[in-house]
């Protein structure tokens, strides 16, 4: 669509019929295109886990979790981690770019599913 403006002049809308053959993109806007539907891919890509890897995860962050409320039982709540005092310290090492409660959810799930 095109839209006229003048000054003081309420906008008009006008259609016109455009054939895509008639369009001329120049070839840097196509490999700009093309280089950030990759970069898009390909960061989607390395993001996912696959379901092998993210169980083993898993079940590595719950035995973790074992051994730190065996070791230390302030780290330990009832008969699990806490999971909450965990995340705590794991936060203060600046290791891990996620808030202290994204933790402790990953280390409740994790303990919740391979925990014993």
């Amino acid at each position: 669509m095109l839209t006229d403006l003048l000054p003081g002049a309420p906008v008009r809308r006008q259609s016109i019929p455009v054939r895509l053959n008639d369009l001329i993109i120049p070839t840097a806007e196509i490999e700009k295109i093309r280089n950030r539907n990759y970069v898009a891919e390909k960061a989607t890509a390395d993001y996912v886990l696959g379901t092998k890897d993210k169980e083993k995860t898993q079940a590595i962050i719950a035995a973790m979790s074992q051994i730190i409320a065996t070791a230390a039982p302030g780290y330990k709540h009832g008969d699990r981690p806490n999971a909450a005092r965990i995340a705590e310290k794991i936060e203060e090492t600046g290791l891990v770019d996620r808030k202290k409660e994204t933790i402790a959810k990953e280390i409740s799930a994790a303990w919740a599913r391979f925990g014993r």
